[in-house]
């Protein structure tokens, strides 16, 4: 279901974008967007309508403390959603 799909990762913390984007390539491509929980107000309501027009799942993380393993975030939180909207 979700094999061999593209994932594009936008959030504003380059740390935490850096440290999923390297849990998600280790899990494989996704094909969605991936919003991390500060992008909100006018950007995210941009992004959300351009993913409908253009068809593209999109799921919005939850915040992700620095100390959480990245991988584990992305297995508990990101891919059931991700499972849910595929």
């Amino acid at each position: 279901m979700l094999s061999g799909m593209k994932v594009l990762l936008f959030g504003r913390n380059p740390a935490t974008v850096s440290r999923v984007t390297a849990a998600l390539a280790r899990l494989g491509a996704y094909e969605a967007l991936v919003l991390g929980a500060g992008v909100v107000g006018s950007l995210r309501e941009r992004l959300t309508a351009a993913t409908v027009r253009h068809g593209v799942v999109w799921v919005q993380g939850p915040h992700i403390l620095p100390e959480r393993d990245a991988l584990e975030y992305v297995r508990t939180e990101i891919l059931p959603r991700l499972g849910r909207l595929a």
